[in-house]
This record gives structure tokens, sequence and C-alpha cells, in this order.
């Protein structure tokens, strides 16, 4: 049974959706790990893996927020 959460959105859909390929996805996976949002990328017990896509938005944010700091701080130096 596939658990149908519309935020939840399976792999193949995901990357058709931004127009990735596998490399970027497990780039982007690989980043989420690290982060406070590590559950975006989940199987769930499914066939396809499956990405929260709430979580992944919040995800696109923080790093959004801490690229932007990064520039902040290099630019006073």
């Amino acid at each position: 049974m596939m658990i149908n959460a519309p935020n939840l959105w399976p792999k193949r859909r995901f990357m058709e959706w931004f127009g990735i390929k596998d490399t970027t996805y497990k780039k982007w996976k690989a980043q989420c790990k690290l982060s406070p949002y590590a559950d975006a990328f989940t199987g769930l017990g499914q066939k396809e893996p499956m990405i929260d896509m709430e979580l992944f938005q919040r995800f696109v944010v923080w790093q959004n927020e801490l690229e932007a700091g990064a520039q902040k701080r290099r630019v006073k130096q």
C-alpha cells in the first residue's frame, strides 16, 4: 500500500520536477542529511524513495540563510 500524502513525492517525480539527474539528487540528499531536516529524504518502507516536500522546502530556506550569513561575513572581512 502506497502512502499518498500530498507533501510526499516519489523520487522520480521530484527529479522530473526539478529537472535533475541522479548525481544532483544524491548531492542534495547528502547535504540535507547533514541538516536539521535530514528526514526530508525518506523511504517510509516504499518501493521508491519518497521526499517530504515540506521538510525539503524548510531545508532550502535553511541552506539559503546559511549561505547569506556566510556572504555577509566575507564582505565584512
